[in-house]
């Protein structure tokens, strides 16, 4: 029976790398990961950029339930935060970013 990686698949048929993400309130997790061996190969923490728009999570979806601009542009800086930190893991790794093959992320269902 073939070894399973910590992403539940079987560790012979995964390749490439993956990043998992955690969007939090205030800071935005992000890992980069080998697939096949399931190694943590390096791990990025930047601050979530909603902050600038509310301190917690209710402040921020009052603001999107107001305004459909504002809805968008806080999908947009989380967008572009997972962008760079993913280009930014890629590149203190040497990993190309056409070898990320699975990106997972969670968060409060609000982030």
């Amino acid at each position: 029976m073939a070894a399973e990686n910590n992403q539940g698949g079987n560790a012979a048929t995964n390749s490439g790398y993956g990043v998992a993400v955690d969007v939090g309130t205030s800071s935005i997790w992000s890992r980069l990961m080998d697939l096949a061996a399931g190694d943590v190969l390096d791990t990025l923490v930047v601050p979530n950029p909603q902050q600038q728009h509310g301190a917690d999570i209710a402040s921020r979806l009052g603001l999107a339930s107001e305004d459909p601009k504002i809805r968008a542009m806080l999908h947009a800086e989380v967008i572009s935060t997972l962008n760079e930190s993913i280009e930014r893991l890629c590149s203190d790794a040497g990993v190309s970013r056409a070898e990320v093959t699975e990106i997972t992320a969670v968060g409060n269902s609000a982030m």
